[in-house]
């Protein structure tokens, strides 16, 4: 999960220095949070729905609050089943996440 969450802080990242992101991209991440549970699928939705409705800021303030909620219950269930990475995050983290982000998250999940 924690792959995830720094992937959509670096996509947020990219937008608050003027990048661009793709919305195909936004959806594989929030196809694979859908896995933590029921009780984040408002959020994602939420989400979901700013995008398909191009609110950028709506985006922007609903992707900030999932990272925290996520962030919160990562650091609660941190003793969760392992949850297979799915070749599209990889891809993603070598698209969004600066060198030594990446380094670092590939470590934490092979120490798992």
């Amino acid at each position: 999960m924690k792959r995830a969450l720094d992937i959509v802080d670096s996509m947020l990242a990219r937008m608050e220095n003027g990048g661009r992101i793709e919305i195909a991209d936004v959806a594989i991440v929030l196809k694979f949070l859908r896995m933590f549970g029921p009780e984040y699928h408002p959020a994602i939705e939420e989400i979901e729905d700013a995008l398909r409705c191009r609110r950028g800021m709506d985006f922007f303030s609903n992707s900030r609050r999932l990272i925290a909620q996520l962030t919160e219950a990562a650091t609660i269930e941190k003793d969760r089943s392992a949850v297979e990475i799915p070749a599209d995050l990889s891809r993603l983290e070598r698209k969004y996440l600066p060198r030594p982000l990446r380094a670092f998250a590939h470590s934490q999940s092979a120490s798992r």
